[in-house]
């Protein structure tokens, strides 16, 4: 088994690239690690970066989003599929994991909300109530942003951590 800091680590890292871009004058950039994008100022002339999540394009600038799921990295042993994704509760890799995709101000606020919700489970995510979520074809896309807006000074992203947090503790 090997263990990785991907369900963080990722978001984090476009995070520090984009702000590394910035630093050396470079506003309008796009940071893709994996599945994990992350973007600048929009490209010239356009309204922002296009990029294809589950069944959506999205338009985005100042953003970041981030999907998680097992719907491409999973292993089937003895004919039980296994996730790529170790739930914290068992240790244990998920037998079945939602594709949940999260658009949020940050790779890093993006990647872990992807993560956890993904590990939390489809009754989780349906729980949370946010009038961002969609539902895909094959999974969740659910946007933080809008969420944001509605409360002052971050509260929301707090909010949605609570829930989540709350969402993920044992039974």
């Amino acid at each position: 088994m090997q263990l990785d800091s991907g369900g963080i680590a990722k978001g984090y890292a476009a995070d520090e690239a984009l702000a590394v871009l910035t630093g050396l004058g470079i506003k309008s950039a796009l940071v893709a690690l994996s599945g994990d994008i992350a973007v600048g100022d929009p490209p010239p002339g356009r309204s922002g970066w296009r990029v294809r999540v589950q069944d959506e394009t999205l338009t985005l600038a100042h953003a970041a989003v981030s999907t998680s799921g097992d719907q491409f990295q999973f292993v089937e042993i003895d004919g039980i599929r296994y996730s790529h994704i170790v739930d914290p509760r068992s240790g244990m890799a998920l037998r079945s994991a939602p594709t949940v995709s999260v658009i949020a101000p940050t790779g890093i606020d993006a990647d872990s909300m992807a993560t956890a919700l993904s590990v939390a489970g489809l009754s989780a995510v349906k729980s949370l109530k946010l009038p961002s979520i969609c539902k895909q074809s094959n999974g969740f896309l659910i946007d933080l942003r809008t969420l944001s807006r509605t409360l002052e000074h971050g509260r929301a992203r707090d909010r949605a951590r609570v829930r989540c947090a709350l969402a993920m503790r044992p039974a």
